[in-house]
């Protein structure tokens, strides 16, 4: 997959990988920390992260501060676990969304400070509609 190709990681079959939407702090060590705990909690459930992508945005008609750093996460589903591979990502999305804040001090609803907008096994058309 092309976009893949420019992150420069390897992608799972079709299926066996799921694809998050992260808005992210500006500030570069928060943003890196954030990250960190996410992929931590993620490999503690049992998935492997295949690489992160910055998705390419257009603020020509924002002010810079009013655009969020975007990403994409690419990880592979669990093999520990037996639930189908959409409810991992749930179990996962709500998991480190709790964990990420307590290790940035963030208060529950500020959306303007971190959020995960997705993360599924389903969306990878957004791999191309957004890239």
């Amino acid at each position: 997959m092309e976009v893949a190709k420019d992150a420069d990681f390897d992608l799972a079959p079709a299926g066996q990988y799921a694809v998050g939407i992260f808005f992210l702090l500006t500030s570069k060590s928060r943003k890196e920390h954030s990250k960190i705990v996410f992929t931590k909690v993620a490999e503690s459930l049992g998935h492997t992260i295949l690489g992160w992508r910055s998705v390419p945005t257009d603020n020509s008609r924002l002010g810079k501060s009013a655009e969020p750093v975007i990403e994409q996460v690419f990880l592979t589903l669990s093999p520990r676990s037996k639930t189908d591979f959409e409810q991992q990502m749930y179990i996962l999305r709500r998991v480190s969304m709790v964990a990420i804040r307590a290790a940035l001090n963030l208060q529950h609803g500020s959306i303007k400070d971190f959020y995960i907008c997705s993360l599924s096994s389903r969306l990878r058309f957004l791999i191309q509609i957004m890239g």
